[in-house]
């Protein structure tokens, strides 16, 4: 048991990890976020290719941020809530609200496959 050979994985695909991702963390954006914030998210270390999100802040009921980026040769908009906690020591901490499951999430993945950021 266990001899070379014995195990046959070439018929089972590799999962996504979140290594495989580009992901986007709240704390890379900017501490204070306000209506009409504009910029732009850089990512290092991805090839030739360096791929970049611009963003700008709006206000509905809460914050949202929108997402602009092109992927497989098609621009996206994406909106992006915003949630604000108050910790215990004082201050505020900023989350995003996953556009799929609606939980709040500190980073948000893109896999490889996908079109859209969620958590």
């Amino acid at each position: 048991m266990g001899g070379v050979g014995s195990g046959n994985w070439r018929g089972i695909d590799k999962k996504t990890t979140v290594e495989d991702c580009l992901s986007l963390a709240v704390w890379d954006l900017p501490d204070q976020m306000f209506p009409g914030l504009t910029g732009t998210v850089f990512w290092i270390g991805c090839g030739a290719n360096k791929p970049t999100i611009e963003y700008d802040v709006t206000r509905d009921d809460d914050l949202v941020i929108t997402l602009r980026y092109q992927r497989y040769q098609e621009d996206m908009e994406v909106p992006i809530g915003l949630q604000t906690t108050r910790p215990h020591f004082g201050g505020s901490r900023r989350w995003f609200t996953c556009p799929f499951c609606q939980r709040r999430c500190g980073k948000l993945y893109l896999p490889p496959a996908s079109r859209y950021f969620e958590c």
